[in-house]
């Protein structure tokens, strides 16, 4: 009996083998071409990613330097210069800078690169770009009160400027204790920021509206109206507020007005990029601004025209100086004494911007400093002067002369010690804010960086 034959059947299964290879086969081809193919995206988006915190280190390094030091005139090149880095040969960064000296911007560009494997020609390459303003703290308060070096710096607000404000609209910044008690008729705080770095007795004052207050300890007022927030300085529970949040004062200038970093006889300024007028016996110098770009030094009778470059630091040694005029450019006046001369600034009737608006811009701007007094002064009897700008009294005091005046107005801020106005009526003194001050500080003026912007870019 014959048996049937079986190669059919292997036959078959040979064909089924060859069949399931010919479906599997391109799978799997499928699947490790895709795991391949994964691999290297993962790759790559790690080495686009260690590309961008590259870019970001470099970039970090710039902001450090932003950070370091007020002072610094961050746009002068020698603070920018930066060396490639570099790491084991998988990477480097380096970037490149625009700086923007009239808008008070810097603008950088930092890129990195990275490869894993060096053999590799296929480099990883981002970038990250940021937009950096700068401003300075002291020109965003309108007031500030100062006392003298090792002096108690306590203030009766009324005994302090003899009655003449009734309404701070604005920011004010206190260097010590104050008190509201005293007066006529209440003071009333608004719209603004008012800094008390001592204890606040606000029984003589109305606070509001849109006020924020920071102090370490404080009496109620008199009278709030809302919105008002009564917020410790330095940061803890102030006395007498029992609902206040105890927060940190936002509002603080970096740079300690009372021992700043330019020093306790401005002499931060003899580094900057500065016109010198060494002067020696005391002599008075009159500045008269007078546009287009003419500054008129007069001493002894004796004129003489400069050209005022677009930004101009202007250092007086051993002098006292009146100043006035029409200001076209970006000044900034300091007034030094030296074996005790000098270091007196007046006011003498206007000083206002060429632009006509009383408002700082990229252009025009002013900053007044003194190491000594700063004297407001009129020539002509009913005058109403009016002044733009920045002034500032490092160790003298402020004064207001001529009783005959209808009125002081000043757009900007007044910092420093109120110690004398006219004793006759009718006067009026305005302290008005300016906001552009913020935007376009005076040169050389402490800065503190703020990112505008900060993209990845390809």
């Amino acid at each position: 009996m014959r048996r049937a034959r079986r190669p059919a059947v292997s036959g078959l299964g040979m064909t089924l083998v060859f069949m399931l290879l010919l479906i599997l086969f391109p799978v799997l081809l499928i699947i490790q071409r895709n795991a391949a193919r994964e691999s290297r995206y993962a790759v790559r988006d790690k080495n686009i990613k260690t590309a961008r915190e590259y870019a970001g280190v470099m970039m970090t390094d710039m902001m450090r330097t932003f950070a370091a030091d007020y002072n610094r005139d961050i746009f002068d090149p020698k603070y920018m210069g930066r060396i490639q880095l570099s790491w084991a040969n998988q990477g480097e960064a380096d970037a490149t800078w625009t700086p923007n000296r009239m808008d008070k911007w810097v603008l950088v560009n930092s890129r990195g690169r990275f490869v894993r494997s060096p053999n590799l020609k296929k480099w990883a390459d981002k970038g990250v770009t940021a937009v950096f303003h700068f401003r300075s703290d002291l020109t965003r308060f309108e007031h500030m009160w100062d006392a003298p070096d090792g002096a108690p710096a306590a203030y009766n607000y009324w005994g302090s400027v003899d009655g003449q404000f009734t309404t701070v609209d604005g920011s004010m910044w206190v260097n010590g204790d104050l008190d509201t008690n005293g007066g006529a008729g209440p003071v009333t705080f608004q719209n603004g920021v008012l800094v008390v770095e001592g204890d606040f007795n606000a029984a003589g004052a109305i606070l509001g509206p849109n006020l924020a207050v920071f102090c370490r300890n404080y009496t109620p007022a008199g009278g709030t109206i809302l919105p008002v927030t009564i917020n410790s300085y330095p940061p803890s529970q102030p006395s007498g507020a029992a609902v206040a949040t105890p927060l940190n004062n936002p509002f603080v200038p970096t740079i300690d007005i009372t021992n700043p970093g330019m020093g306790a006889r401005l002499d931060y300024f003899d580094s900057r990029q500065s016109t010198y007028i060494v002067t020696s016996g005391g002599f008075v110098l009159d500045f008269e601004f007078i546009p287009p770009a003419t500054l008129r030094v007069t001493s002894a009778g004796v004129p003489m025209d400069w050209t005022v470059p677009t930004t101009a630091t202007i250092v007086v040694r051993g002098a006292d100086l009146t100043v006035h005029g029409l200001v076209d450019k970006q000044v900034t006046i300091v007034a030094r004494q030296d074996s005790g001369l000098g270091g007196n600034v007046t006011i003498m009737d206007d000083l206002v911007y060429q632009n006509g608006t009383n408002s700082a811009s990229s252009t025009q701007n002013l900053c007044v400093l003194a190491e000594s007094d700063l004297n407001f002064d009129v020539t002509a009897v009913g005058a109403n002067q009016r002044v733009n700008g920045f002034f500032y009294t490092k160790t003298g005091s402020i004064r207001v002369f001529d009783s005959a005046r209808l009125g002081l107005t000043i757009d900007g801020s007044l910092f420093g010690r109120v110690v004398e106005w006219p004793v006759l009526l009718p006067f009026a003194l305005t302290v008005n804010a300016d906001p552009n001050l913020l935007l376009y500080p005076p040169p050389y003026l402490p800065m503190r960086p703020y990112i505008s912007t900060w993209d990845y870019v390809p």
